[in-house]
Formats: structure tokens, sequence, C-alpha cells
């Protein structure tokens, strides 16, 4: 099913190659592959601007580049355009990172607790503070509801203008601050809540303090526990289908630092064991990280259209029914058909942030048109699917 994402780039295309390249220089980054899984004069890539393009893509330009550079003098790489790519990576991830620093006093001067989240907070821990290798598109922050006033005003002082009354992201020049009153968006969808059964209480009591925090301040960042971590990054990606390698990449590193039975414990108390399996498997298929098999066989089985949407996931081509797979998670027909309602036509204000140049009287058929468009997309996909498996055969 992945042969074309496995070592074995001679009779492959340019793209296969490039493709494969990534994919070798992140198993290195994680410490899955060796330096001679590098060598690419097997893989003559042609179109490096392609190359940075597809990595870019996929959010993992910076460690691509990192990882080829190492190799720069042996291979015949452009030594400049890979400095160039890290060079470019620093000047974007400091500008969040100055953002994230300057907040973190700002929490601890306010006594003011928020959880750091996603990208953020794993440049905190396993990606050591090297901004240029975990690029960020937003800081994503997740405090108390009780607190939700005092972090508006605190933002407003900083210089963000709230983007729209009817969410939380505050935006100043190109950085934005997500702020969250939950973990997994039952604000946007409430019937998420059918699905998944989090604890906040949980959640902040295991949640540890932040590096570099001020010693005699009860405020400032915190950090969930690694097994809260994986599992939120499991349901965040799956919500987004996956679509970026880097997602793939941080559940590869935070793995290091989790105990299986506690997340296996966790994951049934959430009622996330599915999407907890999805990244498993993807971590083996992708990654080769093979001691996830033995808690993957404790997890629940994948049923056809899952095994379908994962492949898809796998080979990199563009996924958009993470959506739909979380219905998988949510129990009982009825309730799982509500969960897919909803997702599918959410509440007006919802729709008016989805699609914020439309009409009010014309959101719903534009969603209407566009969930069309997208299940004729995928049908297509499945019968070009078929057809390719039954020439080969």
């Amino acid at each position: 099913m992945l042969t074309h994402l496995q070592p074995r780039c001679s009779q492959a295309s340019s793209l296969d190659c490039e493709r494969e390249v990534i994919l070798r220089c992140v198993r290195r980054f994680s410490g899955c592959a060796s330096k001679s899984d590098l060598k690419l004069r097997q893989c003559r890539i042609n179109d490096w601007d392609r190359l940075v393009h597809l990595a870019e893509e996929e959010a993992v330009d910076g460690i691509v580049a990192a990882q080829l550079q190492e190799l720069a003098s042996e291979d015949s790489m452009p030594a400049e355009a890979l400095r160039q790519v890290i060079r470019g990576a620093f000047r974007r991830g400091g500008a969040f990172w100055s953002v994230v620093q300057s907040l973190r006093q700002d929490l601890a001067e306010q006594h003011l607790s928020a959880i750091l989240l996603k990208g953020a907070a794993l440049l905190d821990t396993v990606y050591g503070k090297r901004v240029h290798l975990r690029p960020l598109s937003d800081i994503d922050l997740l405090i108390r509801p009780s607190d939700e006033s005092r972090m508006v005003r605190l933002l407003r002082r900083r210089g963000f203008v709230r983007d729209d009354p009817a969410n939380l992201v505050f935006l100043r020049g190109p950085v934005a601050v997500d702020v969250h009153l939950d973990l997994i968006g039952a604000g946007r969808i409430r019937s998420r809540d059918l699905a998944y059964r989090l604890e906040a209480s949980s959640l902040w009591d295991n949640s540890r303090r932040s590096s570099n925090q001020p010693p005699h301040s009860s405020g400032g960042f915190r950090l969930l526990s690694p097994e809260h971590q994986f599992l939120h990054l499991a349901v965040h990606g799956l919500k987004h289908s996956f679509c970026r390698l880097i997602w793939l990449v941080d559940l590869a590193l935070v793995w290091r630092e989790v105990r299986p039975d506690h997340l296996l414990k966790q994951a049934e108390a959430w009622g996330m064991e599915r999407p907890l399996s999805y990244c498993l498997w993807g971590l083996r298929k992708l990654f080769c990280l093979q001691e996830v098999a033995p808690l993957q066989a404790r997890l629940p089985g994948l049923n056809r259209a899952e095994e379908i949407f994962l492949a898809g996931v796998f080979q990199r081509r563009a996924e958009s029914l993470g959506p739909v797979m979380q219905a998988f998670s949510v129990p009982g027909l009825r309730n799982r058909l509500a969960y897919l309602s909803e997702s599918a036509f959410p509440r007006r204000r919802i729709l008016s942030q989805m699609f914020p140049h439309t009409p009010a009287w014309l959101a719903y058929p534009k969603r209407a048109a566009r969930l069309i468009q997208l299940g004729i997309r995928e049908v297509r996909r499945s019968v070009g699917g078929s057809r390719q498996k039954g020439a080969k055969a």
C-alpha cells in the first residue's frame, strides 16, 4: 500500500523521489533512520524548488534543510539554498517565539495561568527551542473560562486586536494568538462532546510548569502531561486529516516521553482509542516505529473506511475526511448522526466564521455546495484508486 514511500526510488518519478527525501529526513530527525538512509545518489532530484515547496506544504522545510545541510559536502546539494531555507525558518519562527516569551512574562506578572498547546508547547520541550525546526501558524493557549476577561485585557495591552467578536483569535501583525476555553473545540461543534469525554480538572491537575518561569509566581505557562499532549495532538491531527507531515513528527517525538499503559488508560477514559490507533498506525507505517505495535494491538481494529482514509494519509494525498472519521468515536447511531449533521451544517455563528464574506442567507447553500463538491472528489478518487489496483492486478 505504501510502496512508493519505501526506500525504493530508482524506478520512481521525480516527485516520488522528492517525497521520499522529505520522509527520510524527518525519519532521521525523529531518530528513526541513520545517515546512510539519507544517501541521495539513488534519488536524482532535479527540481530542488519543488522539494522545498513540498517541504513547506508539509511544514517540515526547516527540518529537511537542516538534515540535508549535513550531507551538502558529500552529495551534490545546493548548500546556499539550504542555508536560505534555514534562515527563513529562523526568521519566521523567531517572530512567534519572541511573542511567546513576552507572554510568558506577562502571565507570570499577572499571576494568570495558561496551558501552552501544540507547536509552541513542543518548541518548549521536544524541539529544544530550535525555532527553525517547528514552524508556528499561531500560538494556542488554553485558559480557564473564568480567566477569559483577564486574558483579553492582557492581549489588548500587548497590542493584539480581536479578529472577530465571535471568537478568541487575536492578531498583531503576522502573529496570531488563539485562546481556547476547551481542548477539543466543543464551543464550535458542540456535539464533539459526544465523541470525547475530557475532564478539564484532570488536564490542569496533571499539567506541569513550563521552563524558565519566574520561581515566585503562581502564573505563567503550563504544559500538558505527555499522555494528554499526545492525545490532543492525535485529535487535532485527525480533525485536519493529518494534512501536514509535521503533525506526525510531533507525535513521533512526544511518543518518547509517554508511558504506554498510562496513554491507553487515558485514551479509554476520554474515548480517544480510535484517534490513538490511527496515530500509532501512522508512526509504524511512515516512521518505522515498531515499538508502538504492542500498544496498537490493544486498541480497536480498523474498519474498511478507516483503512482507506489512512492509506490516503500515508501516501500523502490531500485528505479532507478527518472530521468524518471522528464519527467512529461517537457511541450510538443517534449521537453519531447528530455529530455528522452538526459538522456538516454548524450553527449560523460558526458558518459566518467559515464564510466571513458571504451574506448570511447564502452561507448554508454555499456550505452544501462545498460538501457536494467534496463528495464528488472523494468518489472520483476512490474509483480511480480501484481502477489502478485492477490494472496492477
